[in-house]
């Protein structure tokens, strides 16, 4: 009777286990296209604070890092008006332990110059994710840099 309630347990606890919600690369890759929703449906400053962790890192070409507290309204409220980002994750890994992962993918910006002419500057990111305690993910570092359009690959 004992061996039968211990295996019954054990049977329990593993499918339990099982059964928890398991962080995937899928799901990380849809809270990057989430993100970028919002950057689409508000403002990119909005959607870059709303996503960032408390001790986000931001990397941007020709400029120092910025760090948590640096990652602020100031700082992102120099975010340019009329420019429009937009990113697409094409890939991720997520770590063993399931609360830290990372995205990356291609990114366009467009703006208009002088004339009036459409800008569009292209380029490749990387994100690392931190899974949070109420569950969502929150990016804790950010950069990229410029590539090439891609029909010029």
């Amino acid at each position: 009777m004992f061996k039968t309630l211990f295996l019954s347990a054990a049977l329990a606890l593993s499918f339990g286990g099982a059964a928890m919600a398991q962080a995937t690369v899928e799901d990380l890759m849809q809270a990057d296209r989430d993100f970028n929703q919002l950057a689409h449906d508000s403002q990119v400053r909005d959607a870059f604070l709303a996503y960032a962790a408390s001790d986000a890192i931001m990397m941007n070409p020709g400029q120092h890092f910025v760090h948590g507290e640096g990652v602020t309204a100031d700082y992102l409220s120099q975010w340019p008006d009329g420019i429009d980002l937009s990113w697409e994750p094409i890939g991720g890994m997520i770590a063993a332990s399931g609360d830290l992962g990372f995205t990356y993918g291609t990114y366009v910006s467009r703006s208009t110059d002088e004339e009036g002419a459409e800008v569009a500057n292209y380029g490749k990111y990387v994100t690392v994710w931190a899974l949070q305690d109420d569950g969502s993910w929150k990016w804790a570092f950010d950069g990229g840099n410029p590539s090439p359009a891609p029909d010029a690959e």
